[in-house]
């Protein structure tokens, strides 16, 4: 068995396997009750742009009560 130390996620001791992404700092832009959202956080290029966002639930059981969904992307 191969033991691996934890360490904090950082964007540089990422580096060497991509991009690290993180909740930031800043208030979410976009909220609603039990959950909170930073998006657009980072963007991909593939075939066509991808956004990248980050949602926290604040429920305990795991449920946000409300939710916006975007039925056009996946």
């Amino acid at each position: 068995m191969i033991e691996i130390a934890v360490e904090p996620l950082t964007p540089k001791g990422f580096a060497p396997f991509g991009r690290a992404l993180a909740l930031p700092a800043t208030p979410a832009l976009k909220t609603g009750a039990g959950w909170r959202c930073w998006i657009p956080l980072d963007e991909m290029t593939a075939q066509s742009s991808i956004g990248v966002g980050i949602v926290e639930t604040t429920a305990t059981d795991g449920v946000a009560p409300e939710m916006e969904r975007h039925v056009t992307r996946e």
